[in-house]
């Protein structure tokens, strides 16, 4: 990925790619102004197909000198990230991307999270 964000000129000399997070547009807390100044950045980067929102988002900050608090688990206020992260910690709200099916050790489903239903 780093070939291809330079390769692109996507940081076009205002970032490095050691200050690009290890982000998308997860659930964070930026303020309105951060958040217009990523804007277009975060547009152009969208043209990259399936990359567009995460990295896209990712760069957008870099450049614009976001910093990112990225506080792991079980110490991160704002995010758990089941099945990643075994324990809720102090996170505030739980990721729902990652699709997981937890089971009960008779493998039963116990919790589900889900996007969408497949069925």
């Amino acid at each position: 990925m780093k070939a291809i964000i330079e390769r692109l000129g996507l940081l076009e000399g205002e970032a490095t790619l050691d200050e690009v997070p290890n982000t998308g547009n997860a659930p964070f807390v930026i303020s309105h102004e951060d958040l217009l100044g990523c804007r277009v950045v975060f547009y152009f980067g969208c043209m990259l197909g399936w990359l567009r929102d995460m990295y896209a988002f990712s760069i957008a900050l870099a450049r614009r000198k976001i910093k990112v608090d990225l506080t792991p688990i079980p110490d991160n206020l704002l995010m758990t990230q089941p099945p990643h992260d075994d324990k809720l910690g102090k996170a505030a709200i739980l990721h729902y991307t990652w699709g997981a099916l937890m089971y009960t050790i008779d493998v039963s489903p116990s919790c589900i999270f889900q996007l969408k239903n497949s069925d």
